[in-house]
C-alpha cells in the first residue's frame, strides 16, 4: 500500500473515495438508463403527430378532390372517376425496368443478392427493385408531392410517403409518389450500371415495399395508434436505426393504404448521449466537490488531532527509553479524546507493571546470588567429602588385604598346631617352641584387633560424613524449591506483562519482546530447579544407601573385633596352658585338639572379615563414584546458577529503560 494511504486520514480518504464512486457510479447507470426513455418518447410523439398530421392532411386534400373533382395537366378529372382510379390496385411493370434488371443481372455481386418478403420468402433483388405504373400515379404526384416534400424540414424525418394497400400479396407496399429527395432526376440520379431518371436504381418511387415493414405499414387500419416498426437501415453506408411510423389512410370510410414516416434515430442518440455526458460531468464534479470538501474536514478535523496524539506517544518512547510519566491524555469527549484517556490508562497498567517487574527482577537476582553462592559451598563440601571417600576406599581396600593375609596366617597357625597334636609325645620337647608360637600367634591376633579397631573408626566416620552429606542435599532441595517458586512468580508476571503489552497495540512490541525474555528466563529457572531437585533426589537416594550400607559394615566390624578379641584371649589361655605344659602333660592331646578346633574357627572368621573388608572396599569405591557424579552435577549447578545472574542482570538491564 502507498505511504499516503497508511495514514487514518488517508485509509478513510481512501475508502470515503470508493464509496462515492460506488454510489455515483449507481446514480449515474440509473440515469444513463432513465435518460433515454424521455428522448426516445419525445422523438416517437413527433414521429407519430407527424404521421397522423400528414395522414389527415393527405386524407382532406383527398376528400375534397374525390368531392369536387380535379384538373389534372389541364383536364378535369371529377370525383367519381378519381375514385376509381385511387381504388385501381393493378400494377404494370415498366418494360424498361425489366431490360435494366436484365443488364443488372450481368454483375454476379448483384445477382446473387436477396430480398426477404413479408411472408419470409426470398426473391432476387433485381425483381424485387422492378419498376411498375399505377392509375392513379398521376395525381399523388400532383397533390400529394409537395405535401410530403414539406415533412422533410425535420432532420430526423428520413422520408414521409403515401403507401397503397392491396389485397394482392404482392402488389401491397406499392409507393407510387415518394419525396423528391428519393426520385432525383438527370445527372444525379444515375446508378454504377449507368441507369438514370426512373430506371435508376437511386430512384425509389414506383416501387412494391413488401418486405416485413413495408407490409405491415400499408396494411395497418388502427387510427387510435400509429404502428410503430423499429428496423436497422444502411444510409451512406452507415448503419442506423430507424423508427417507421405509419397510420392508415381512409378515403370515403374505405382503407387505401398508410402513410409511412421514417425518423432516423442518430439525432435522438446524439441527444441521449449528450445528456449522459453532461450527466457524467455533473456527478464528476460532485464526486470532486465532496472529495475536496471531505479532503479538508479530515485534515483540519481528524489529521490535526491524530497528529497530536502521535506526537505524545512519540515523545513516551524518546531517546530509546519508554518514558511512562508522561502523560498522553487529551481534552474534548470524541473519539480520540478517549482513544487518549484509554491510552493513558495503558500507561498507568504498565507503570505498575514495570514497577513490579523491576521489585522482582531484583529479588530475583538477589536470589540467584545466594543460590550462586550455596552450590559453590556445597560443591566444595562434597568435594571434600569425596576425597574423604576416595581416602576411606583405600583404606578399607588396605585392610581386606590385612585381613586376608590374617587369614592365611591363621590357617598356618592351624596347620602348625595340627602338627603339635600329633606330636603330642614331642610336646614337652617342644614347649619352649610352642610358647614362642603361642607368643607369635597372641601377637598377630593383636595386630587384628587393632586393624579392626581401625576399620571400625574408618566407617564410623565415613557413616557420618555421609549423614552430612545428606543433610545438605536437604538444604540444596530447600533452595532449589526456593529458584522454582521464583521461576514461577516470575513466569506469571511475564504473562501478565504479555497480555498488557498486546493491549497496547504498537506501542507495547518493545515491552513485549521484553516480557517474553523474562518468560523464557523464568522457563530456563524452572527447568534448571526441577533438574537440581531431581539431581539432589539421586543424591539423596545413594547418600542413603551408603548409610545404609555403613551402617551394617559397622556392625559387622563390631562383630569381627569381638571375635579376634576372642581368638586374642584364647591365645593367652594357650600361651599360659603351655607355661604349666609340663604339669599337665597328660592333657596336652585334647587342649591341642581344642587349639585346633579353635584355630579353624579362627580362620573361618578372618575369611569371613576379609570378604566383608573387600565388600566395605567396593561399596566405598561406588559411593566415590557417587560423589564424583555429585561434584560433577554441582558444576552444572554452579555454572547455572551463573548463567541466571547473567539473565538477571540482563532483565534489570531492560526494565532500566522504563521510567515510572
Amino acid at each position: 500500500m502507498p505511504t499516503r494511504f497508511r495514514s487514518l486520514t488517508g485509509q478513510f480518504m481512501l475508502i470515503t473515495c470508493i464509496v462515492l464512486i460506488l454510489l455515483f457510479g449507481a446514480l449515474y447507470l440509473r440515469q444513463y438508463q432513465a435518460v433515454s426513455r424521455p428522448i426516445e418518447d419525445k422523438f416517437l410523439e413527433e414521429g407519430k403527430a407527424l404521421a397522423v398530421t400528414l395522414a389527415k392532411t393527405l386524407t382532406s386534400i383527398t376528400e375534397n378532390d374525390l368531392k369536387n373533382g380535379v384538373t389534372l395537366n389541364g383536364e378535369f378529372l371529377p370525383g367519381a372517376q378519381l375514385r376509381t382510379r385511387l381504388f385501381d390496385d393493378k400494377l404494370t411493370v415498366i418494360p424498361e425496368s425489366e431490360q435494366t434488371a436484365e443488364l443488372r443481372r450481368k454483375d454476379p455481386e448483384y445477382a446473387g443478392q436477396k430480398q426477404k418478403l413479408f411472408d419470409g420468402t426470398e426473391i432476387p433483388l433485381w425483381q424485387y427493385e422492378l419498376k411498375y405504373t399505377s392509375s392513379y400515379e398521376a395525381y399523388t404526384d400532383e397533390r400529394w408531392q409537395g405535401v410530403i416534400d414539406s415533412t422533410l424540414v425535420n432532420s430526423m424525418v428520413v422520408f414521409a410517403l403515401p403507401t397503397a394497400y392491396s389485397d394482392n400479396p404482392q402488389e401491397a407496399g406499392y409507393i407510387a409518389t415518394h419525396n423528391s429527395t428519393y426520385s432525383p432526376q438527370g445527372d444525379a440520379s444515375k446508378d454504377k450500371w449507368g441507369s438514370s431518371g426512373l430506371l435508376s436504381q437511386k430512384y425509389r418511387a414506383n416501387r412494391v415495399f413488401n418486405d416485413a415493414t413495408g407490409y405491415k405499414a400499408a396494411a395497418t387500419k388502427d387510427t387510435k395508434n400509429p404502428l410503430v416498426q423499429v428496423y436497422p437501415r444502411v444510409i451512406d453506408g452507415r448503419t442506423v436505426t430507424m423508427w417507421d411510423i405509419s397510420y392508415p389512410l381512409v378515403f370515403g370510410g374505405e382503407h387505401w393504404g398508410a402513410v409511412r414516416v421514417a425518423m432516423n434515430m442518430e439525432k435522438a442518440e446524439a441527444m441521449i448521449a449528450e445528456q449522459r455526458r453532461e450527466a457524467l460531468l455533473q456527478y464528476v464534479f460532485m464526486f470532486a466537490a465532496v472529495q475536496v470538501l471531505l479532503f479538508f474536514l479530515t485534515r483540519i478535523l481528524v489529521g490535526r488531532r491524530i497528529r497530536e496524539l502521535s506526537e505524545k506517544t512519540r515523545s513516551v518512547f524518546a531517546d530509546g527509553t519508554v518514558d511512562l510519566t508522561r502523560s498522553v491524555a487529551m481534552g474534548g469527549q470524541d473519539e480520540i479524546s478517549r482513544l487518549s484517556q484509554d491510552l493513558e490508562g495503558l500507561f498507568a497498567g504498565l507503570r505498575e507493571t514495570a514497577a513490579s517487574i523491576h521489585m522482582l527482577s531484583d529479588r530475583v537476582a538477589a536470589a540467584s546470588q545466594e543460590v550462586t553462592g550455596r552450590a559453590e559451598e556445597t560443591r566444595l563440601t562434597l568435594q571434600r567429602v569425596n576425597e574423604a571417600v576416595q581416602d576411606v576406599s583405600g583404606g578399607a581396600s588396605q585392610q581386606a588385604q590385612g585381613a586376608k593375609e590374617g587369614a592365611v596366617a591363621m590357617e598356618e597357625m592351624a596347620a602348625g598346631i595340627q602338627k603339635v597334636a600329633e606330636a603330642s609325645g614331642g610336646v614337652a620337647a617342644s614347649s619352649q617352641g610352642m610358647v614362642d608360637q603361642v607368643n607369635k600367634g597372641r601377637e598377630a591376633a593383636a595386630g587384628v584387633t587393632a586393624q579392626m579397631d581401625g576399620l571400625r573408626a574408618s566407617t564410623e566416620h565415613t557413616a557420618a560424613a555421609v549423614r552430612r552429606l545428606a543433610e545438605l542435599s536437604g538444604e540444596i532441595r530447600q533452595y532449589a524449591g526456593v529458584i522454582t517458586s521464583l521461576a514461577g512468580q516470575t513466569n506469571i508476571l511475564s504473562l501478565n506483562a504479555s497480555i498488557e503489552a498486546s493491549r497496547s497495540s504498537g506501542q507495547g512490541k518493545g515491552f513485549a519482546v521484553i516480557s517474553g525474555e523474562i518468560r523464557k528466563l523464568a522457563e530456563q529457572s524452572g527447568s534448571s530447579s526441577a533438574r537440581i531437585t531431581e539431581m539432589i533426589g539421586e543424591i539423596q537416594t545413594v547418600t542413603q544407601e551408603a548409610a545404609a550400607s555403613m551402617l551394617g559394615n559397622t556392625k559387622e566390624v563390631q562383630r569381627s573385633v569381638a571375635m579376634v578379641r576372642d581368638v586374642e584371649e584364647a591365645l593367652g589361655q594357650m600361651l599360659r596352658m603351655a607355661r604349666t605344659v609340663d604339669e599337665h602333660a597328660q592333657d596336652v592331646s585334647a587342649v591341642a585338639q581344642q587349639m585346633s578346633a579353635g584355630t579353624e574357627e579362627v580362620s573361618a572368621s578372618m575369611v569371613e572379615i576379609a570378604g566383608i573388608a573387600e565388600g566395605s572396599a567396593g561399596r566405598l569405591g561406588s559411593a566415590a563414584q557417587a560423589f564424583g557424579e555429585q561434584l560433577r552435577l554441582m558444576d552444572e549447578i554452579t555454572r547455572a546458577s551463573s548463567k541466571m545472574d547473567e539473565l538477571a542482570g540482563e532483565l534489570q538491564g531492560s526494565i532500566r529503560k522504563f521510567k515510572f
